[in-house]
């Protein structure tokens, strides 16, 4: 008899490690998203620049982050941020993904008044 574990169970204790993982992080985003909402001040801004950022594993390369640059205007002081539409594995994919934000585009940014240069793109 074997003490080692049965490899399913090791692989269902795996997967239930991601599930959880992935569950939490949605939870804090969330718990975030609602203190934002409940502290901090909606300013309109615009759409600035597309960015697709390349990371590597070593000199491979693994994905690409795609990003729109906005600025917004608060406090009588012009503002920049950057806001994340997520990792695609191709560059067209990026880009792709930043073409739905056109620059000029109006959009709703949340500021903390506190600290104005901190803010968060107003899905």
């Amino acid at each position: 008899m074997s003490t080692e574990p049965d490899e399913g169970i090791a692989v269902l204790l795996a997967i239930a490690m991601v599930l959880l993982h992935t569950a939490v992080d949605r939870l804090r985003k969330w718990l975030r998203r609602r203190r934002v909402e409940e502290s901090w001040i909606l300013v309109e801004g615009r759409i600035d620049t597309h960015e697709a950022q390349l990371y590597t594993r070593g000199k491979l390369p693994a994905y690409y982050e795609a990003a729109v640059g906005y600025s917004y205007y608060f406090q009588g002081k012009y503002h920049s941020g950057l806001h994340s539409l997520g990792e695609v594995q191709w560059l067209e994919d990026a880009e792709k993904k930043s073409q739905g934000f056109p620059i000029g585009t109006p959009v709703k940014i949340f500021v903390n008044p506190d600290r104005p240069e901190e803010s968060l793109f107003a899905d």
